[in-house]
């Protein structure tokens, strides 16, 4: 009965089994006083007794007829929740399109997957945000503490390339908006204008304190850190 929309309670009080006091179910009527139930529940109810359940006159299950077809043509075309409306399906149809032995119009299964989908949509969407957000406010807050750079770790690198690690993230800081966009930036810049005669390849890592992992190298590698922002500077040898 809960599950019944659009019918007032005084309407559906017509249309409810007085076994079960649920709406009928495959409804038929008692020759005795013309009173309606639930097939199975007054079936049931015969099973185990000899008189109506109503006016408790003698009652076989030869006295129990169909119910008039206007009946059953408002309780098939009574709107109700689905079966699986708390878990997630909000569908509202007709009573005859729901499940019966498997057979039914309202593909629940279906319906469901696609409300799954359009959360997990809109999860990932929320994730991304989120990431943006707070990656967009490191880069701010390192923009902000450009001159107060620490350089953590220095392997196998002279003053002069430390120097140059440092000036290329503060461009790539000020140029960029994204972690990879950084990385990315400070890696071409050395990789493209750097004289190097010991046929290294230079590689970059930008990562939030808070949202990545340190990498470490063994080889000519430098940690710079602005504020919440990590940038990790390293080179290998070319093959």
């Amino acid at each position: 009965k809960s599950r019944v929309v659009g019918v007032s309670v005084e309407e559906l009080n017509e249309y409810t089994c007085g076994i079960c006091l649920q709406v009928f179910v495959n409804p038929v009527v008692t020759q005795c006083c013309q009173q309606t139930y639930c097939s199975d529940c007054i079936y049931g109810w015969l099973s185990d007794h000899n008189t109506c359940p109503n006016d408790r006159k003698r009652l076989s299950r030869e006295g129990v007829g169909p119910a008039p077809r206007f009946v059953i043509n408002l309780l098939n075309n009574m709107k109700v929740k689905c079966d699986f409306y708390a878990n997630g399906c909000k569908s509202v149809c007709a009573t005859c399109e729901l499940p019966i032995d498997g057979n039914t119009q309202h593909n629940c299964i279906e319906n469901l997957l696609i409300l799954n989908k359009s959360l997990c949509d809109e999860i990932k969407r929320i994730q991304l945000q989120s990431q943006k957000v707070s990656m967009k406010g490191v880069i701010e807050l390192a923009r902000k503490d450009l001159d107060n750079c620490r350089v953590k770790s220095p392997t196998y690198l002279s003053s002069i390339e430390v120097e140059l690690c440092i000036e290329r993230s503060k461009e790539a800081i000020r140029r960029c908006n994204s972690f990879s966009d950084i990385s990315a930036h400070i890696c071409n810049v050395f990789n493209d204008n750097t004289d190097d005669t010991a046929n290294r390849q230079w590689h970059c890592n930008a990562f939030s304190k808070h949202g990545g992992e340190s990498l470490v190298y063994p080889k000519q590698y430098c940690r710079l850190v602005f504020g919440l922002l990590h940038i990790e500077i390293f080179s290998t040898v070319k093959n």
